[in-house]
């Protein structure tokens, strides 16, 4: 059952899109988020598993990036986006409008008069998604109000609680090895608990490993079971759940870098510091205060070489 319903324009935000679902499926599971793109069975007829998502959902989020408007389709009353939007407005789910690629609000007056009110969502309620550096800040801030829509709606158990039942269902499953069908039995389970909690801690990095690690006992479970599709699958959900740790991870380890290279250059020591400043762009490439910072750099060292040279060569006339 689809706890957030992510709705985007694939020819406007398909990338932000991609990205906000791997960080709420890190903390939220790949159980509670419903993108169209993923989540349409095979040969299943597309609106009536939107129209079913949609009222399952307990916050939708509207993507609106900087194309949104562009190509006037919302104007089509046979509008997939339109008809996702006037559905969750019409609907009991928390509807939260994300500006994102430097997206401004709608103007009421340009939008369908059955999607009117997402404009005064957008400037009152809505989120803005900055790229770079500010993503994660902004996504925690977002975080934070999903936590509210989506927690306020499951029980939580006390974390020492959830830490004892996920022990126990680790044991379970290792004792049952031998038994494929029941090993994924309560590897499913596992990740079921999750679903029902994470919700209520999106930042608890063991939750997120517990979750990578289950669907990885999933996987073995399929691969005894002689389902080399689902294997394939839980091994892919897996590895999206380490690698989206590990980019995060990477993020903060960059900033430290990079914090670090700025010591140096403030005590004067350009050379260290831009040793620093590169080993934050081995890890992200395209951390923008770090690019700037090392264009400082080069730039001071460029214009003190000329100097030195300006000096050499008044010496050797003298």
């Amino acid at each position: 059952m689809a706890g957030v319903f992510i709705s985007y324009r694939r020819a406007d935000s398909q990338t932000w899109a991609d990205r906000l679902a791997d960080s709420l499926i890190l903390r939220f599971g790949g159980g509670l988020i419903w993108r169209d793109v993923d989540d349409i069975p095979a040969g299943e007829p597309w609106p009536t598993e939107i129209r079913k998502a949609l009222a399952a959902a307990d916050a939708v989020l509207v993507l609106i990036g900087p194309d949104w408007l562009g190509n006037r389709r919302l104007t089509e009353r046979r509008d997939v986006l339109r008809h996702e939007i006037q559905t969750a407005l019409g609907s009991k789910a928390s509807v939260v409008p994300l500006l994102v690629g430097g997206a401004g609000i709608p103007e009421p007056a340009k939008l369908p008069r059955a999607i009117r009110s997402l404009a005064t969502l957008a400037k009152h309620q809505g989120v803005t998604l900055r790229d770079g550096w500010h993503w994660r800040d902004d996504v925690n801030v977002l975080l934070a109000e999903l936590r509210r829509i989506v927690g306020n709606r499951r029980h939580g158990e006390p974390l020492k609680r959830l830490y004892e039942k996920l022990g126990q269902f680790q044991s379970d499953y290792f004792s049952v090895l031998a038994k494929p069908a029941q090993a994924l039995d309560i590897a499913r389970q596992t990740l079921q608990l999750l679903d029902d909690q994470t919700p209520h801690y999106p930042h608890e990095p063991i939750l997120q490993i517990v979750r990578g690690y289950t669907y990885k006992n999933e996987a073995m479970a399929l691969r005894d079971l002689n389902d080399p599709a689902g294997f394939e699958q839980s091994l892919v959900r897996a590895e999206a759940v380490f690698r989206a740790m590990r980019a995060e991870t990477e993020v903060h380890t960059a900033a430290a870098y990079n914090g670090l290279g700025s010591v140096e250059i403030l005590r004067g020591r350009m050379q260290p510091g831009k040793v620093w400043i590169k080993r934050a762009l081995r890890l992200w490439p395209d951390y923008p205060e770090a690019l700037q910072d090392l264009q400082t750099v080069e730039s001071h060292v460029a214009a003190g070489g000329r100097r030195r040279r300006r000096r050499s060569s008044f010496a050797q006339r003298a």
